[in-house]
């Protein structure tokens, strides 16, 4: 016999889990702004703020209403287009050696898993427990 789990529930444990990189990103690189605009230029890319400041919006406003569940759709699908140009920039691995390779094939199936994870979360929906419930059942045409 099979465990059984509140979708709802596990719908929103989910949300939260996946949705955490994405605010603590969104929140704390505007921190370590220079560190930042140096990381972007470590994947080759110009070291420019036209390249962060919707990074940054596209991490935290989308991470937010996916552990919301508001727009949950198109914040999932936001971060997932934001999610497979920045897999393939920042985890290139087959562009190192040693070391430097596993630690870019972890990050690379990380964030393929996150992507996963991302599109299950557009195909089910955010479940009860969520804003986009709440406006649905207020009759709110999302």
């Amino acid at each position: 016999m099979t465990p059984h789990i509140n979708p709802d529930v596990a719908t929103l444990i989910g949300r939260g889990l996946l949705s955490a990189l994405f605010v603590q990103s969104g929140l704390t690189k505007p921190l370590h702004w220079q560190e930042a605009l140096d990381e972007i230029k470590s994947f080759g890319l110009p070291r420019s703020p036209l390249l962060l400041v919707p990074a940054l919006g596209v991490q935290l406003l989308g991470g937010l209403g996916v552990a919301l569940g508001l727009c949950t759709f198109w914040c999932s699908l936001a971060l997932l287009m934001f999610m497979l140009p920045t897999t393939l920039i920042a985890h290139g691995f087959w562009r190192y050696r040693g070391e430097a390779r596993a630690h870019h094939v972890t990050g690379f199936f990380q964030n393929l898993t996150m992507s996963g994870g991302l599109v299950i979360l557009m195909a089910v929906g955010a479940g009860g427990l969520s804003l986009d419930a709440m406006l649905l059942s207020a009759g709110v045409q999302r």
